[in-house]
Parts: structure tokens; sequence; C-alpha cells
């Protein structure tokens, strides 16, 4: 038992700096924020550009 949690505690801290900053949604979401921010905006001007014309 102590052989398998050592060797199951091992691996996990050096797996989670490699994924934490590539899997991670932290860096996601700021560049999925933007491109939606940036659809929304592009839609509602179009929108408010079709309204007033």
């Amino acid at each position: 038992m102590l052989s398998v949690t050592k060797s199951v505690d091992n691996p996990n801290p050096s797996p989670n700096p490699s994924l934490s900053p590539s899997l991670s949604p932290n860096p996601f979401q700021p560049s999925i924020r933007a491109v939606y921010v940036r659809w929304v905006t592009k839609y509602l001007y179009r929108v408010l550009h079709s309204l007033t014309t």
C-alpha cells in the first residue's frame, strides 16, 4: 500500500505543473471571452447598422 501511494503521489505533482498552464481554463477563458465579445459586438453593430439604415 505504501509503495502504491508513493508511486501515485510522485507522478501527480509532476504532470500537474505541466498540465495546469496548458489545460487549465484560465488561459483559455480570456481568448474565448475575447472571441465571444468580438462576435457579439460585430453582431450588435450589424443589427444596429441595419436598423439605422
